[in-house]
């Protein structure tokens, strides 16, 4: 597989877990849009109740409970994961048909007479515009303009109905207004009577129906454009917050720096272990091996992090990490130099915690060297790792483990200290705690490397 067949392999898989994301979003957004809907039939029962009169709220109260009977199917297709975006256009459908008749066609059970033309007269049209609203919360923008869509056919094909019956008086505003056609007395007959019907304010309606749903649909896709940019951005956090310090987190995040370029830069290398771990494994039982790697690698992770470094990998109880990747800084062998100080402290304070528990101490190797490498990401489509690589990293490991050999917690190559001068003014404060040790045989050099080691802290 070629690098571009990988990266869109890799791609492909990130869109399934952005579309599983908002497809979970979506789900919500219907459980949200039917729990709405019983509250809205609760709220509108409850002023049906104040409001209407005693034989106009029964009439009112059973329709109020029909529909919400109607809510129960979807619900329970929705606690066994069935309920679909089809399935809830399904339901929407026949809930915009059925309270469309209501709102249009009188019911039989009114005690008084009321004219379909009359009800076309009264603001039911608006609990309608309520309900497509409504769909707004489903986060789907293709069932909002679904609802929007039924809404306005249905309302067009009762508004038709109820115009062409025998006994309406179906006119717009310019038909009304044409002085050719109706006298003013005529005029105010016509718009009182309650056979009136007015085809302006059908044309008004369905073009305010129509730019609602219009302009919910695109919030509703503008929300879950936002809502899959913060998942991406969330995920790239989460990725690199392991690996990288906070504020090399949010550079990477914004897309202010890149790891996808090969590049060759001079860093500084730093290797951490524990010293005689494999002893320590033989002494403990597994579950307390792993509590003492999580509480190691945390102490040690977190420290790199507050210098500046970024942790390249984990390799059992060892860290590699480096300082000047992906961004070279000013002050990367400085900072590596004041990481290993920090994090021969902080094992010394974890020392501490330990005996105090009755646990046994650790001891620990660090080794850096500042040289060339190459960096870039490394893996396939499956997994994709940020490596360092070169011969500096295999020189810095070396150098942790010649730690053992010379009896110190920190080695460090004499390049290393040569750029630490370099980055500061005075740097004999910095350095204060090394000394210049012999020439040393190192595994895999054929000459012999000047080291510095590390000397305890004066107290």
């Amino acid at each position: 597989m070629s690098i571009g067949e990988e990266r869109q392999a890799f791609e492909d898989n990130q869109s399934s877990r952005i579309a599983y994301a908002l497809a979970k979003e979506e789900q919500t957004g219907f459980l949200l849009v039917l729990y709405a809907r019983f509250v809205v039939l609760t709220v509108l029962l409850i002023w049906a109740i104040f409001t209407a009169r005693a034989e106009y709220a029964v009439v009112y109260a059973g329709i109020l409970f029909a529909f919400a009977a109607l809510g129960v199917l979807p619900l329970a297709m929705h606690r066994y994961g069935m309920l679909s975006t089809k399935w809830m256009a399904g339901f929407m459908t026949i809930d915009v048909i059925l309270l469309t008749i209501v709102l249009m066609v009188p019911g039989s059970m009114f005690p008084s007479t009321l004219t379909p033309q009359f009800n076309l007269q009264l603001p039911g049209f608006l609990y309608l515009c309520l309900f497509v609203v409504g769909m707004a919360v489903s986060y789907s923008p293709t069932l909002v303009l679904w609802t929007g869509f039924v809404a306005i056919v249905c309302w067009s094909i009762g508004m038709v109905w109820i115009a062409n019956l025998p006994d309406s008086l179906s006119y717009s505003f310019s038909q009304l207004l044409d002085p050719a056609r109706f006298t003013d007395e005529r005029r105010v007959e016509i718009t009182s009577s309650r056979l009136f019907v007015s085809l302006s304010h059908w044309y008004n309606r369905m073009l305010f129906l129509g730019l609602v749903t219009l302009v919910l649909a695109i919030a509703v896709w503008r929300s879950r454009r936002m809502l899959q940019r913060q998942i991406m951005a969330e995920s790239a956090r989460a990725n690199l917050s392991r690996y990288f310090s906070p504020n090399m987190v949010d550079r990477l995040s914004t897309g202010d720096t890149t790891l996808e370029d090969v590049d060759t830069r001079n860093i500084a290398v730093l290797f951490v272990d524990i010293v005689g771990f494999t002893e320590i494994a033989e002494r403990q039982g597994p579950q307390q091996i792993m509590k003492l790697l999580r509480e190691f690698h945390g102490r040690i992770a977190q420290t790199i992090f507050d210098h500046g470094g970024t942790i390249d990998k984990y390799i059992g109880d060892a860290v590699m990490a480096n300082f000047g990747s992906p961004e070279i800084g000013k002050h990367d062998a400085s900072d590596a130099l004041r990481c290993a100080y920090a994090i021969i402290d902080e094992v010394s304070q974890m020392n501490a915690e330990r005996q105090e528990k009755g646990l046994e101490e650790i001891r620990i190797g660090i080794g850096i060297h500042y040289g060339e490498v190459v960096t870039g990401n490394i893996g396939d489509s499956h997994h994709l790792e940020y490596a360092v690589l070169g011969d500096t990293v295999n020189l810095a490991s070396r150098l942790e483990r010649l730690t053992r050999k010379l009896q110190s917690q920190l080695v460090v190559s004499d390049e290393f200290v040569t750029k630490v001068k370099s980055e500061n003014d005075n740097p004999e404060q910095l350095l204060r705690h090394l000394i210049e040790d012999e020439r040393t045989k190192v595994r895999g050099r054929s000459q012999q490397v000047s080291v510095w080691k590390f000397l305890p802290f004066q107290t």
